[in-house]
């Protein structure tokens, strides 16, 4: 289990060795291979015992050295994590720790430097641009400590009625380190928050309220999203201007698209084995659900859940840019 604790002296060629193919590996292709090469090379041999002398500087440990970041007063001087540990929120966790440390020392405001391939990780967790790029191509930021929230992470499963996307996200939530909120229509539904009853004896028309009420439910996802809220949404889009509606709703935030996929005899299988579902929607979902959408991961809903949400979380954890969201905007 990752441990985060302060770096000294028999740190210092872990460290050094974690810069350097930090900046290799991940820097390419937002800057040339010969321009990373001169980054990596450039400080001078004590910069980091210096570091670690003069300045705040944590380590992130899983066995050895996976990671670390320097603190400079307000500053976040340095973030460096090892390329086989990236995407797996070791960043987040050491920014975390600066963020609280630079809170602690009577400061509102941080700021740093990051390179260009970084500046997404930064602007994700609430960073913004307070001048143009340096010489060497570093762009200046800042981050208000006062509004310290980090953007939720979201993690949205599309598939029929029926497909088991609900028992996928369930189990999902009990396994992911991080702590995700399960969200989707059917905890409005079954909540009461709508007029059932009334809606049932004719009294109130669906027909009429339903636009307003999905449009109302995909608004909400940015605002929990916002709030720092990592969400798990369970859902059936069945009409290509939601989806269009999720991308852009959902285009400031990490989103990782999941569609489940079941075979139509198995939908019909378990909508009639379920109390709460109306025959023929499994068929309908169907031929609509996947017609107009392509995804990070799809998942096969015969297989065994376990196998499945750990195939997702490993999916996850290695998720790459673009996204399907990012290229399904592209599309639009």
């Amino acid at each position: 289990m990752m441990q985060i604790r302060r770096a000294d002296a028999a740190d210092e060629e872990a460290l050094a060795n974690i810069r350097r193919s930090a900046i290799l590996a991940l820097a390419v292709p937002a800057m040339s291979r010969a321009q990373a090469e001169q980054w990596a090379t450039r400080p001078a041999a004590d910069r980091i015992a210096r570091a670690v002398r003069d300045h705040d500087l944590w380590v992130a440990v899983d066995g050895v050295a996976i990671g670390w970041v320097e603190i400079d007063r307000d500053r976040v001087a340095a973030l460096y994590v090892s390329p086989s540990c990236s995407r797996r929120g070791v960043g987040s966790v050491l920014l975390a720790r600066a963020e609280s440390s630079i809170r602690s020392s009577g400061y509102a405001m941080t700021h740093l430097e990051s390179s260009p391939n970084a500046l997404e990780f930064y602007f994700r967790r609430g960073y913004v641009r307070c001048g143009p790029s340096d010489a060497d191509g570093a762009y200046p930021l800042r981050k208000d400590l006062n509004d310290s929230r980090e953007p939720g992470k979201i993690i949205l499963i599309n598939g029929a009625s029926s497909a088991g996307k609900s028992t996928l996200a369930r189990s999902l939530q009990q396994q992911l380190q991080e702590p995700f909120l399960h969200w989707s229509f059917d905890h409005l539904r079954e909540s009461n928050a709508l007029p059932i009853a009334r809606i049932r004896t004719g009294e109130l028309d669906w027909s009429l309220m339903r636009p307003a009420v999905f449009d109302g439910f995909h608004h909400c996802l940015p605002a929990l999203a916002k709030a720092g809220n990592n969400l798990i949404v369970d859902h059936i889009i069945e009409q290509e201007q939601w989806l269009a509606d999720l991308i852009r709703l959902l285009a400031p935030f990490d989103v990782f698209f999941v569609g489940v996929h079941c075979p139509l005899p198995e939908l019909e299988r378990r909508e009639q084995q379920r109390s709460n579902r109306g025959p023929g929607e499994a068929r309908r979902d169907f031929h609509t659900v996947h017609r107009f959408a392509e995804y990070d991961l799809d998942v096969d809903a015969t297989r065994p859940t376990e196998t499945n949400v750990a195939r997702l979380i490993t999916a996850w954890q290695a998720r790459s840019r673009p996204t399907a969201f990012e290229r399904l905007a592209t599309q639009r």
